[in-house]
């Protein structure tokens, strides 16, 4: 397909001389001459002039054509469907209604004509790409990214603003380019009906707000288009474009380089390609990284994947020359446009796309360095950074926090404006309440103490509703993004209680809610473990007492200097001395329980009581009025609790290694 697009000018030119009116002849040169708007009315008055009902049909394409390369949708909107209508042969008019209809948001009705698209040019990849883009669009528009975008006015102008770029160092001076009003060229490019394009620039003051937009130095401003400008990382040295026009032929743009020093711009010279085979090419929208080895840019050279594909040229210290373009190859390039690179001192590569899954119009990917100079698969920003119209030339910072880029979205001030964008950060908090395990009533003055894998350390008390916070605190966060935290909270004469969470991985802001129950536990208090069950008769374990033993494991591994005697009870009922070895049974049951969790075995001390310490004596028991009554007395009796013996407990390998 690319071979053949690229064919059909030759064809049109050729068939043109044979069997087109004089006026249809005159518009297709307009057109060449990227004369969009001229050739427009050309073209009209050239369709009541053309007999032929397919130079017709083709007329019609063509300023379907004009009005989409001047960014008119709704005109090539309505021609394209009109040259449809009219049954011309070129089924990119089924694809580029498509992309006017995703402008327009307008969903189903894109997938439709790229399908229609994809049935005439099944192994076209921009016919599945436009029906993935619209299913793109629709998901990445519920589900916007954090990214904050915002117009910046104070720059932009009711023409073209556009591809910013920092001056300076510190990020206080943007570079752009603009066809506004006071530019260097007198005349109107017929391409865009506006003024030639210059670079211009802005500064930002101490307070942050950007000074009214001047030329820059007019040593680099000249008639013609200037524009795409970045400087190296020493920024003493300015890459840019610039358009040179002859009358009647297309010559093509040029990626230039000059010395740049305190504002000052000098010894400008054009950035030699050489390219076997082709003589006569367009170049642009430099970008070079961090050591100036390698300069990415776009091109319609010939050998690409269709289109103005992202090609690079590696610097030769030795020969002191660039090497022959190298094409990015088909991973970053597609049939459609690539455009607007930049190259982040991270390695990683942004640029701009209509070729690639995305959202309408261009869209700002990044590709990864995974390598010298290569770069993995493109991932789309997605919106708010991205939208349905033309979103390209980004800039970021060394952060990769912030920056700018431009867009011809709806809301803008002109044509094209400059918007800034930043990521602002995650907020989080942590809250809850501590509350006595027995009681359910909150417990004031409790020490919650906070450690994070950052190295940060904070702590705050409970208050008389039992409740704490860690939110923000002025310009402190306590809680911040990527970090495991663990979190103690401690009283006297209660257990200490754990708990932790993460940050890591966190995609969006939240507030964690950690409730607490303490046990009491002063000296020598019995703690019951509710709900430790046995087999009738027997020590072994019932299925369901593992939540109670694992109530009291996590206590244990809480307090993990503490020492704990674990009690089993029996009720009166059955052999003294067998009810005393069934109980020593089960407490050693629950102990070895925990032994397999991984609690030291030497922290715990099973003791049974038999029936020799009922919480219900027999002689109360007796005065139960019903059976029922009585059992459940019976029922309080059996029971398993433990106490803490002291916090004294020293694992042995620390005593080990402390007596070497």
């Amino acid at each position: 397909m690319k071979n053949l697009l690229g064919l059909i000018p030759l064809l049109f030119l050729g068939f043109s001389l044979l069997g087109q009116s004089k006026a249809t002849v005159k518009a297709n040169e307009l057109f060449e001459q990227e004369a969009y708007q001229e050739a427009v009315q050309a073209y009209r008055e050239a369709f009541l002039k053309e007999p032929s009902p397919v130079q017709k049909a083709r007329i019609v394409f063509q300023i379907a054509e004009c009005y989409r390369l001047v960014n008119d949708t709704e005109n090539a909107k309505d021609w394209y469907q009109k040259s449809i209508k009219a049954k011309h042969n070129d089924p990119m008019h089924y694809y580029h209604l498509g992309t006017m209809l995703l402008k327009e948001q307008k969903y189903k009705e894109a997938i439709e004509q790229f399908e229609n698209f994809q049935s005439a040019e099944p192994n076209s990849v921009l016919g599945a790409n436009g029906i993935k883009s619209a299913k793109a669009a629709m998901e990445w528009g519920d589900k916007p990214t954090r990214w904050v975008v915002t117009n910046e006015e104070v720059i932009n102008s009711s023409s073209m603003d556009m591809d910013p770029s920092f001056l300076d160092k510190r990020n206080t001076t943007l570079v752009f380019t603009s066809s506004r009003e006071g530019s260097t060229g007198k005349d109107i490019d017929v391409r865009t009906g506006e003024n030639f394009q210059d670079l211009w620039f802005t500064e930002k003051d101490r307070k942050g707000r950007w000074s009214e937009p001047a030329l820059l130095d007019p040593t680099i401003n000249t008639e013609v288009n200037e524009g795409s400008a970045e400087l190296n990382a020493k920024r003493n040295t300015i890459y840019f474009t610039r358009c040179p026009i002859e009358k009647k032929e297309k010559v093509g743009c040029n990626v230039m380089k000059a010395t740049y020093v305190g504002g000052k711009v000098s010894n400008i010279t054009k950035v030699e390609l050489k390219k076997e085979g082709q003589e006569k090419f367009t170049v642009g929208q430099p970008t070079v990284d961090k050591k100036e080895e390698v300069l990415v840019f776009s091109s319609d050279l010939e050998g690409g994947q269709g289109g103005n594909d992202l090609w690079m040229i590696v610097y030769d210290k030795k020969a002191k020359e660039w090497s022959e373009p190298k094409n990015l190859g088909p991973k970053i390039n597609t049939p459609g446009e690539e455009l607007f690179p930049f190259l982040h001192d991270d390695g990683s590569l942004y640029f701009s796309s209509d070729g690639h899954v995305g959202m309408g119009g261009l869209d700002i990917f990044v590709s990864q360095s995974i390598g010298e100079f290569r770069w993995g698969d493109p991932e789309n920003l997605k919106a708010p950074m991205n939208s349905s119209f033309d979103d390209y030339g980004i800039v970021f910072n060394k952060t990769k926090k912030e920056g700018f880029f431009s867009s011809n979205r709806e809301g803008g001030r002109g044509k094209d404006d400059i918007y800034s964008f930043y990521y602002p950060p995650m907020v989080f908090a942590l809250q809850g309440t501590v509350m006595d395990r027995e009681s359910g009533q909150p417990i004031e003055g409790v020490t919650v103490e906070v450690t994070g894998s950052d190295g940060s350390a904070f702590s705050a008390i409970t208050d008389a509703m039992g409740s704490y916070a860690f939110g923000e605190n002025g310009l402190q966060r306590y809680i911040n993004e990527d970090v495991n935290y663990s979190i103690s909270v401690r009283k006297q004469d209660y257990l200490i209680a754990k708990d932790r969470i993460s940050t890591v991985g966190a995609q969006e802001s939240m507030t964690f809610v950690l409730d607490f129950l303490l046990q009491f536990s002063p000296p020598n208090k019995a703690i019951e473990l509710p709900e430790v069950l046995y087999e009738l008769d027997k020590a072994t374990l019932l299925p369901q007492s593992k939540d109670s033993l694992d109530f009291l494991y996590k206590i244990l591994v809480d307090n993990p200097t503490a020492v704990i005697e674990l009690r089993a009870h029996t009720d009166s009922r059955g052999d003294d001395k067998y009810n005393m070895e069934l109980s020593q049974r089960r407490a050693q049951s629950c102990i070895d329980y925990l032994v397999s969790k991984g609690i030291a075995r030497d922290r715990m001390v099973a003791k049974g009581f038999g029936e020799t310490d009922p919480r219900i004596t027999d002689e109360e028991i007796k005065y139960y009025p019903t059976d029922e009554a009585k059992e459940l007395a019976h029922q309080q009796n059996r029971r398993t609790e433990f106490v803490v013996l002291n916090f004294d407990y020293v694992p042995k390998d620390k005593i080990e290694s402390g007596n070497k």
